[in-house]
């Protein structure tokens, strides 16, 4: 996204360039650093089908890369449950889970020791290269511009 000073984001550039397109597909999430990175026959699909919807629907693969998302696993504060929700945890940061997440298409393994074909890793944040192209969420910088950014995303993008 175009970018003011200080790394807020220029609502009213990408207000003008969202206004010709009714539907935009941004690719992001998952760590993808970009359109390569995923099964393109599968994205051929997906972009096809959303395009025979509404022909005026447009991909795009942000420049400035992608930025990593997170799965996470929470122990809740004052559960009455801890060693049965870290024993989950455990479980599923077992070697044999992961391996199965990822071979079963669910997730990428966060084990470093499990390790998948090419083929397998295809549609994952897998392997050196990738992991080490993620972009990692400034949550100081969000953090401090949050509100401003939803009333700001809000006024352009909201139907009322």
């Amino acid at each position: 996204a175009p970018l003011l000073e200080g790394g807020v984001p220029d609502y009213e550039t990408i207000a003008k360039k969202a206004a010709g397109a009714k539907v935009c597909h941004v690719q992001r999430s998952r760590g993808y650093p970009s359109r390569a990175a995923f099964d393109l026959e599968t994205i051929g699909k997906v972009v096809q089908a959303a395009k025979n919807a509404n022909p005026d629907y447009v991909w795009v693969d942000p420049v400035e890369g992608s930025f990593s998302g997170y799965n996470m696993l929470n122990v809740i504060k004052g559960t009455e449950v801890k060693d049965l929700a870290e024993a989950f945890i455990d479980f599923y940061l077992s070697y044999d889970v992961q391996l199965a997440e990822a071979l079963d298409g669910v997730d990428s393994p966060v084990r470093t020791d499990v390790e998948l074909t090419e083929e397998q890793a295809a549609n994952f944040t897998y392997g050196e290269e990738i992991v080490s192209a993620l972009r990692l969420p400034d949550w100081d910088v969000i953090s401090a511009h949050q509100a401003d950014w939803i009333d700001n995303w809000n006024a352009i993008f909201s139907v009322q």
